[in-house]
């Protein structure tokens, strides 16, 4: 049988690492929640916007969003990981689409205490206190970026900070009080409800109102909804809206001051 050539989102990987065997396998790691970005949401942003990678990682949602965007901004603290996201970007790097900080973001500038876990680096976080497995890392806050960045550039913001979210948020109040960016962020909020109060009260307290998680279709039809399950994995997702996500765990929750569906499609993406 005539085998099928698939191109990695990206090339650096780690062995053993979560993130990097699902790309070996897949070509890109969480491919129907991107492909939902690119279909629902990337359509109402304007093309010549930026778009700011909070735990960027070694770069496979980095080099996803690059075509869709005049430029992407990328944010990754640890030192090993953040030499495997340059590789892995440095011809976007080198034609000025890619900007890497090899710095995370809180509600604080300065040294924190930063646990990397090599079975799974995307699970890599900061920590409240050191111990035997810990290094530093260098923070900064987005709100002190604004002098070299523009907010009412910045059309879509992932954050992926293993519980930091709030701390990015925190140190971003400033900035996305003069945005009205797309906030993307993972959150485990049933297993850590009092961080995901917090996020939501910053985030509405700031104008963001509409929430949204990405979805699998439901059939009323039982029978349709066992069969189906085996290929659910291929199935495209969609957008559901939610009053709250305080009390619960999502891969992804998009945050929007404006109601998606009375936002203008600004272009069409090419097939």
């Amino acid at each position: 049988m005539e085998g099928v050539w698939c191109e990695s989102s990206v090339s650096a990987v780690f062995l053993g690492d979560v993130v990097s065997r699902g790309i070996m396998l897949d070509g890109i790691f969480e491919k129907r929640p991107l492909e939902l970005l690119e279909t629902e949401i990337f359509p109402r942003l304007p093309r010549d916007s930026i778009a700011l990678d909070v735990g960027a990682n070694i770069g496979n949602h980095c080099r996803f969003f690059v075509p869709h965007f005049s430029k992407v901004i990328a944010f990754e603290p640890h030192p090993m990981t953040a030499t495997a996201l340059k590789a892995n970007t440095i011809r976007e790097t080198n034609d000025g689409r890619v900007r890497i900080f090899a710095v995370g973001l809180s509600d604080t500038s300065g040294k924190v205490d930063f646990c990397f876990d090599r079975s799974n680096i995307g699970a890599s976080r900061i920590v409240s206190s050191g111990n035997e497995s810990s290094t530093q890392v260098e923070v900064t806050t987005l709100d002190s970026l604004i002098d070299d960045l523009d907010p009412s550039k910045v059309s879509f913001i992932k954050i992926d900070v293993e519980g930091h979210e709030s701390k990015v948020i925190g140190g971003a109040i400033d900035f996305l009080s003069k945005s009205d960016a797309i906030v993307a962020t993972e959150g485990w909020y049933k297993t850590y409800p009092h961080i995901g109060q917090h996020v939501e009260s910053l985030l509405s307290s700031l104008g963001y109102k509409h929430f949204y998680i990405p979805a699998e279709q439901r059939f009323k039809n039982k029978f349709l909804n066992r069969i189906t399950r085996p290929i659910r994995r291929y199935e495209p997702l969609h957008l559901d809206k939610i009053s709250s996500f305080v009390g619960k765990d999502f891969d992804m929750v998009i945050c929007s001051k404006l109601d998606l569906n009375k936002m203008p499609i600004l272009r069409h993406e090419e097939s």
